[in-house]
């Protein structure tokens, strides 16, 4: 009997870019909650960049775990399963790509440069 695809299969499809869009919304929400709450680069910005680059850092080397689990997973695979395994592999290599250049703009440009806005005040 050959073996059909199952849902962990479809889920491996999506992960990578699941991971990517975490990735995202953690990078840009983080910057602009702190921007929000306005940390200007003169005063302070350099602990929100400590801790972009951390979350950055850290997305990167789950999508290499990730990946890595899947080349192992591709290795084992059936000749029927080898397809879906292999995509999930690429897809996974390109939201790497893609969360690789969606942080760079944290370790290469000033954190709030010019869009703090600060909370209005009271008075």
């Amino acid at each position: 009997m050959i073996p059909a695809p199952t849902n962990r299969e479809a889920l491996g499809l999506v992960a990578g870019f699941g991971l990517w869009s975490l990735t995202f919304l953690l990078l840009y929400g983080g910057h602009g909650l702190a921007c929000g709450l306005g940390a200007r680069p003169e005063d302070g910005a350099a602990l929100t960049r400590i801790l972009l680059l951390a979350v950055w850092i850290a997305m990167l080397a789950a999508h290499g775990a990730l990946i890595v689990w899947f080349v192992r997973r591709l290795r084992a695979a059936s000749d029927t399963l080898r397809f879906v395994r292999r995509a999930s592999v690429v897809l996974a290599v390109a939201a790497l790509v893609a969360t690789f250049w969606t942080g760079l703009p944290v370790a290469a440009l000033e954190i709030c440069d010019g869009q703090s806005v600060g909370l209005p005040d009271p008075g």
